[in-house]
């Protein structure tokens, strides 16, 4: 455990920003921006929209629900309540809770494209702490014979040796580096470097700019400089500040040439605009996700809901998936174990419902396999299928149900007798009814009407 401490200890400490090398290259983006991972990881910092995105992506994904189950040799799988998998899971190191794991997960994954894990074992091989590493010091040592040899940590100049069995590596893949993985800001550096010097032109404009409101244009005679600085004060006290805002300036010996905000100079906030469609639409997400009303109904905010679980979250949270019961879980001896999350995507109420209904009406669902599609409990005698009433259909559209009224199975009669029957049957029902309905007139006349009317 020594050992643990003291890697645990040192990755806390020295929590350095140096630039390091990377494998791909220094590449330059636009807008000043460079693709080293450092400077990606630090580009929310920078950029309001991307914060938001990085932010609601990884609250989202840490909030998914995680399960141990055990597949039984008969292939039923059962739910583990208590196993040391599930102890790394709530509690990964001494430093860092669940949640506060996989955002920073999360964020490294939509930044950089890699999410770095180290094992952390005890001296009998046994799994007892996972930690995050930062993938700007992250290195790849390639091998001719093995793909890759190990990997190293470099804080400062110190440099850490990793086993393959000890690091868990969760990328997307790059196109151009089969060892590391690409982000998504990555796709959209020039304009977030459009994005940064916006910004910093409208603080510039308002904490420093030197362009003048308007302009006074004296005559050809010339002020010495007293004359000029009497002229300024006078100016000063008369229109400077709040309390002198529009007073009417009256000028001697010249005149006041007014200076206005040009078309081009207004449009920062259509730049602006812009450049958050486009980090929303490299990341794939609506609007409504971050709270934006433009052009947002209950519909289209629930459907960008859907989405934003079944395309951002759910994807994210299977490569964790892979990455636990691929590279975690085999540490423990048990190959039976795997860990699986609660589906993020919200139900289609209306759609289960109507899925469950076809399946039970077209007779491929029992009564209660349809509701528990619709999480209803289960019903006595509920395990039959749907068995559909006997009916007849009429030339003039009446309908018998009642299977005593129709002909038995094996019985065959003329179509004369048929009618017959049938006549006979409704002659039937409506002296029924008729005597029901004379029977209550006949009871409401005899309580409420008085005997000397």
């Amino acid at each position: 455990m020594g050992l643990i401490r003291d890697f645990a200890a040192l990755t806390k400490a020295r929590q350095v920003s140096e630039r390091l090398p990377v494998t791909i290259g220094a590449l330059s983006g636009g807008g000043g921006i460079s693709v080293a991972p450092v400077s990606l990881l630090g580009s929310t910092g920078t950029s309001g929209w991307l914060f938001a995105v990085i932010d609601r992506i990884a609250t989202a994904v840490a909030s998914v629900q995680w399960r141990l189950y055990r597949t039984l040799p008969n292939g039923e799988r059962r739910e583990v309540l208590s196993h040391p998998a599930i102890d790394i899971m709530q509690t990964p190191n001494p430093f860092t809770n669940r949640q506060e794991f996989l955002e920073l997960t999360s964020q490294h994954f939509d930044l950089v494209g890699e999410a770095w894990w180290v094992v952390l074992s005890n001296r009998m091989g046994t799994p007892v702490e996972l930690q995050i590493l930062r993938p700007d010091r992250m290195r790849v040592i390639p091998s001719r014979d093995a793909y890759i040899a190990g990997y190293q940590y470099r804080l400062g100049t110190e440099v850490i040796p990793l086993e393959t069995s000890e690091v868990i590596f969760i990328r997307r893949p790059s196109p151009l580096d089969p060892y590391r993985g690409i982000g998504a800001v990555q796709s959209f550096l020039v304009d977030l470097g459009s994005e940064q010097m916006a910004a910093q032109w409208s603080r510039a404009f308002f904490s420093n700019d030197a362009t003048p409101g308007g302009i006074i244009e004296l005559d050809d005679a010339e002020m010495d400089d007293t004359q000029f600085e009497r002229y300024i004060a006078r100016w000063r006290s008369q229109h400077q500040g709040v309390g002198n805002a529009h007073r009417v300036a009256v000028l001697e010996k010249g005149k006041w040439v007014d200076r206005k905000l040009t078309q081009r100079d207004m449009q920062f906030e259509q730049l602006r605009k812009f450049s958050r469609d486009v980090i929303l639409g490299a990341f794939g997400i609506h609007g409504s996700i971050l709270g934006i009303s433009e052009n947002v109904n209950r519909a289209n905010a629930e459907a960008a809901e859907v989405h934003f679980a079944r395309w951002i979250v759910r994807p994210r949270c299977a490569r964790m998936k892979a990455a636990l019961n691929t590279r975690l879980l085999p540490l423990f001896g048990d190959k039976a174990l795997e860990f699986d999350f609660e589906n993020p995507v919200p139900e289609d109420r209306a759609l289960l419902l109507e899925e469950a209904d076809r399946g039970y009406r077209g007779g491929y669902l029992t009564q209660n396999e349809a509701r528990s599609r619709v999480g209803e409990p289960a019903v006595p005698d509920g395990d039959a299928f749907f068995e559909a009433p006997m009916t007849l259909a009429m030339p003039d559209g009446r309908i018998l149900r009642r299977a005593a009224e129709l002909p038995a199975p094996g019985e065959v009669l003329s179509r004369t007798a048929l009618r017959k029957r049938i006549e006979e049957v409704l002659a039937e029902r409506w002296e029924d009814r008729l005597g029901s309905e004379q029977r209550r007139i006949l009871d409401h006349i005899e309580a409420n009407w008085p005997d000397n009317a």
